[in-house]
């Protein structure tokens, strides 16, 4: 109970953690960037302000100088440009606040992203191979095996030294299956039961995956690879829905 009630708290200053970052992020960032935005929107309607309004050939028409239009499409491409850079960066904290999105494509989308966003590191392969018949309903269960899966991946990058990563969704009947691997240098298996994997804090990571996997009616094993690297696999063995089989 000791230790369960020590992991409980380690992920809940985990997640204080990161919703500081995360009011750091909205303040610092996008804040500062809807200030840009609202300075651009204003110059813009000063610009427009400025337009007037003369009668030719009897009809009312406004009249705008061509110095003040070409400032209005100028003004106009960097608002667009300004927009679209903040919506990235909130896309970007929303994912951090809830990365499973509640959606027909839930977990699948979310590794998927995970396995872009780590292609796009310099030397790294990352595959996706998931092989489930619809998605998995339970936004929880799908969070917690995210989490896993982004974890496990993480100490990959920076452990394993590792080139090649490989991640797999496999579903049987209701059961569930994820495993992460990758060819990096592996581990010595009793110094993995002392003191988790290589340049862990006690293990702490390895505990919180096997944490969360438990949370989920789960189980986690981290083994040698076959031909070297490490394999991590979380297996629920009942209780999972799956939408759209």
């Amino acid at each position: 109970i000791t230790e369960r009630k020590r992991l409980e708290r380690h992920v809940l200053e985990v997640a204080a953690d990161e919703q500081r970052r995360i009011g750091q992020e909205l303040h610092d960032g996008t804040q500062q960037e809807l200030t840009g935005i609202s300075m651009i929107a204003g110059t813009i309607l000063d610009l427009l302000n400025k337009v007037s309004q003369e009668v030719v050939a009897d009809k009312s028409v406004w009249m705008l100088d061509h110095g003040a239009f070409y400032r209005i499409c100028d003004m106009t491409i960097k608002l667009n440009q300004r927009l679209s850079e903040t919506s990235r960066n909130v896309h970007q904290l929303s994912h951090g606040i809830m990365p499973v999105q509640i959606d027909p494509q839930g977990l699948r989308a979310a590794l998927q992203e995970l396995t872009a966003s780590t292609n796009d590191l310099k030397g790294i392969s990352c595959c996706l191979d998931c092989r489930i018949a619809g998605e998995v309903t339970n936004s929880s269960k799908a969070t917690h095996l995210y989490r896993i899966a982004q974890e496990a991946v993480n100490n990959a990058l920076r452990h394993s030294r590792a080139d090649q990563i490989e991640i797999s969704l496999k579903q049987q009947d209701h059961q569930l299956s994820l495993e992460v691997r990758d060819n990096g240098v592996g581990f010595d298996p009793e110094d993995l039961s002392r003191n988790g994997l290589p340049g862990e804090k006690k293990g702490m990571g390895l505990q919180i995956m096997a944490y969360r996997a438990g949370m989920i009616g789960g189980t986690l094993r981290v083994q040698r690879g076959a031909a070297g690297g490490t394999c991590v696999k979380c297996e629920i063995f009942k209780g999972v829905e799956i939408r759209g089989e």
